[in-house]
């Protein structure tokens, strides 16, 4: 319903996804949510040994944890997985990355995500001019 809060995962070499989806649960390659609808490409120089073993790192603190929807979150997993490959990373810095940098795997992915919200605000904004406060 809302564009700006979503789950987030990392993908690994061979194209995996990684996310931490709840308590002592980190998935692979098969993403809490369904579909993965947007993407961001991290600028990097290549090197898939050290950016899987970096992932694998997290998913082990991560499967060790209790998730918290504000304080650890899957959030905190990728930026966890940047960190330890070299990319120091916070949650605000992965949201960040995806919502501005980031692009959607196709449009109709992009309808789907952003047009629910649009009809919650025209709903919204229809009753807030016709209601009589």
């Amino acid at each position: 319903m809302f564009p700006v809060i979503g789950h987030m995962g990392i993908c690994d070499s061979q194209g995996r996804v990684h996310d931490f989806a709840g308590p002592y649960c980190v998935g692979i390659d098969h993403f809490m949510v369904g579909k993965v609808r947007r993407i961001y490409r991290v600028p990097i120089d290549w090197e898939p040994e050290k950016w899987d073993e970096a992932i694998e790192r997290a998913d082990r603190e991560y499967k060790k944890t209790v998730h918290n929807l504000f304080c650890n979150n899957c959030h905190h997993h990728t930026a966890a997985a940047l960190t330890h490959f070299g990319i120091p990373s916070t949650q605000w810095s992965c949201w960040f990355d995806v919502m501005f940098r980031g692009q959607w795997v196709s449009k109709g992915d992009m309808l789907c995500i952003v047009l629910p919200f649009l009809v919650f605000v025209a709903v919204v904004s229809l009753l807030a001019m016709h209601s009589k406060f």
